[in-house]
């Protein structure tokens, strides 16, 4: 096996594996690409390879074994093979063992909080970058709030995702694992277990007059900024019409767990979705607008950071590539278990967003109106 194709993505021939490749090409990285079937990744290096790819297709089974002959000699992995709780830890390992920077895509908590306990230690004696959620969901939030908390005396943060848009197979997959899985957000500096039956909130976005129903999430902004001292309090929020949906849908699993095995539920989700779900289309610019934003408050000071674009999983692909460039070229602020923002520094990957289309403003408009429950609500007091 030639080592001169340095990246590898593994899971390349689904939706947002794909969209990674597609960039690697647009950059001009040699790329492998690697999965469990032969023959569809074949297919996409062969068209790939017809838009200029120095690519290959390697299909191996999943085990760490042979993750690691993968590996070898390879310098990044970018990791779309999910379920992660399922599929994520080997290639972690396997990545580490092999001294080969990791990238992922997940929105799957625990398994961030599990690779920061298990693999964060090694990354930072190795001087690799071990990097979960280099994604839409959720590196623009990180980055927003690492711009917010630039202002000396902010020590409360709220990050929001408004988007439009079908989810993958894979993504929808995750969605429904985090619900049978406890989330949490910062308090005091330490997490806290959300409690989704205390009911959702409502939003008006920056520059909107109309308010979107918004309910927390676990997230990855959580897993990197809890060991940040200036953070005291952190909650990100998901509001757009489908937020309160899985959120009620995550207190159903909750109970369901009581009578079912979180095994069982995983595989009759995973089923369901594998039935009922289809793989969307090519995402259209008008109808997959998104907005994310971040609020930070002190005592005396308040600070506003918002994002706007559309295309979410093409800006996912765009993460991959952008990470991948950095890294060969040995652009890396920080080792270890890092947030985008950290890897790479929050204004300058917030700047490679423009190459799709998406912009950043601060400050921005006055905070926007918290409703609770459908009803105004008096805003926290600054630094509440």
């Amino acid at each position: 096996m030639g080592t001169e194709r340095l990246v590898v993505v593994y899971g390349a021939t689904g939706y947002t594996g794909e969209l990674t490749c597609e960039d690697l090409t647009r950059r001009g990285i040699p790329f492998v690409a690697a999965g469990r079937n032969q023959e569809r990744l074949q297919a996409l290096v062969d068209r790939l390879r017809g838009e200029g790819a120095d690519a290959e297709a390697i299909a191996i089974d999943h085990n760490e074994a042979e993750l690691r002959r993968l590996l070898h000699g390879r310098k990044v992995c970018i990791n779309i093979s999910g379920p992660y709780q399922v599929l994520g830890r080997d290639v972690v390992a396997a990545s580490m063992a092999e001294a080969c920077h990791y990238i992922d895509v997940t929105g799957e908590q625990d398994f961030m909080l599990d690779m920061k306990r298990e693999f964060g230690d090694v990354a930072r004696d190795k001087e690799l970058v071990l990097l979960v959620s280099n994604a839409f969901h959720w590196a623009p939030g990180a980055c927003a709030a690492a711009i917010a908390l630039e202002t000396e005396g902010i020590d409360t943060v709220e990050v929001v995702y408004k988007v439009f848009g079908r989810m993958t197979i894979a993504s929808a997959k995750s969605t429904f694992r985090v619900g049978k899985r406890p989330q949490f957000e910062i308090e005091d500096g330490e997490l806290r277990q959300i409690e989704y039956r205390k009911g959702h909130r409502m939003l008006v976005p920056p520059g909107e007059s109309a308010t979107v129903p918004a309910c927390p999430m676990g997230t990855a902004e959580i897993v990197w900024f809890v060991d940040d001292p200036r953070v005291r309090k952190m909650e990100v929020l998901r509001a757009d019409p489908a937020s309160v949906g899985i959120a009620k849908s995550f207190v159903f699993m909750e109970r369901l767990q009581k009578v079912v095995s979180r095994k069982r539920l995983d595989w009759l989700t995973d089923t369901l979705t594998d039935k009922l779900w289809k793989r969307p289309p090519p995402e259209d610019e008008e109808e997959t607008r998104w907005t994310v934003w971040a609020e930070g408050r002190g005592s005396q000071v308040t600070s506003r950071c918002v994002l706007r674009g559309s295309k979410p999983y093409v800006l996912t692909g765009h993460l991959g590539g952008e990470a991948a460039e950095r890294i060969l070229a040995g652009n890396i602020l920080k080792t270890g278990f890092v947030g985008t923002h950290e890897a790479f520094g929050a204004r300058s990957i917030m700047k490679s967003f423009e190459k799709c289309g998406a912009t950043m403003t601060e400050p921005a408009d006055d905070p926007p109106e918290i409703r609770t429950n459908g009803k105004a609500a008096a805003r926290p007091a600054v630094g509440a």
